[in-house]
Formats: C-alpha cells, structure tokens, sequence
C-alpha cells in the first residue's frame, strides 16, 4: 500500500490520497487502540488476549483499510470473530486477573475496578452489550452490530443495569444511573 505512496513516478495526487489514508489509519490507531483492547476486557476475556485480538483487529484493518467505512464498529467485529475460537470462559469463572490496559500501566481506579467485576457476573450476551454501550455505541448500533433487534438490546441493557445495580449496592457503591 504504502510503495504507491514513495514511488516517484505516480502523481502527486495518488501520493497525497495515500499518505491521507495512513494518517488516517494512525489517527483511528491512536483512538482506538485503547479502548479496543478495554471493549475485549469488558466482555471476558483478560488482558493479554484483548492485546493480542486488538492487534490482530488492527493487523487485518491496515490491509483493508481503504474499504472500511466504520472502523469503530468493524473494529470491534474482528475483534469478537477472533476471540470465537477461544473457549468461552462461563461468567462466573472469567479470570480475577482481568484488568483494563490503560496507557502507562497507571492504577486503575477501585470504582472501575468494581464495574469490571460487575461485568463478570453477567451472562455472555449482556456483557457483550454491556461493552458496546460503554465504547458509546446506541442501541440500534448495537443491535445492527450483533444482529438483535434494538429492543431486543433495550432490554438486556435493563437486565445488565439491574444486576450490575444490585451487585454495586452489595458493595456499597449505590448510585444512581
């Protein structure tokens, strides 16, 4: 991709559309990276595999890269095909290791910490949801994501926020949504 960018016999406008679309592939890079590897964490899976699937996502963006439309959400869909092919770890038995990748190993705060122990008591489906939701993605997003219905998204996201409330008052965290 990149040899049409430095060969010096193809127009400048070829070498501008390309040097365009690597400054744009770094700047999704940038801000996505993290929070990649945070939407794997928050669905299972513990931090060195959302490293490793983060990675793989971004591997397989860069080769496609011009024909992604919606890199947040195409993103977070390599992401959960590659993870597939691991076991599923049962919501109960999701690593206590987990914790977020946050740049420069700086501390995690104890609410996060409590959160992220919330989302392991959920089943699958609603940690999954739960995890798009926090990455800012609407319901119809989601749904067309995971191919549910919007409703059929509201209502886990209800499920999800009422075990997550009771879980947080269980630990003295009741707070209002």
């Amino acid at each position: 991709m990149l040899s049409a960018a430095w060969d010096s016999t193809e127009p400048d406008s070829v070498v501008a559309g390309e040097l365009d679309a690597v400054a744009e592939f770094e700047a999704c890079y940038k801000a996505e990276f993290t929070r990649l590897v945070g939407f794997v964490i928050k669905i299972g899976h513990d931090e060195q595999e959302a490293l490793d699937a983060a990675q793989v996502a971004f591997t397989e963006a860069w080769r496609q890269w011009k024909t992604i439309r919606e890199p947040r959400a195409w993103l977070r869909k390599v992401v959960r095909r590659c993870l597939q092919y691991l076991p599923e770890v049962p919501s109960a038995e999701v690593a206590d290791t987990t914790r977020p990748f946050v740049a420069n190993e700086i501390e995690i705060a104890e609410e996060t910490r409590s959160v992220l122990d919330a989302l392991r008591l959920l089943p699958f489906r609603q940690r999954i949801v739960m995890a798009y939701k926090y990455d800012g993605f609407t319901p119809t997003e989601i749904a067309r994501e995971l191919d549910l219905t919007p409703e059929s998204v509201r209502k886990t996201l209800q499920r999800a926020r009422e075990t997550l409330k009771q879980f947080l008052r269980g630990h003295g965290r009741d707070r209002d949504e």
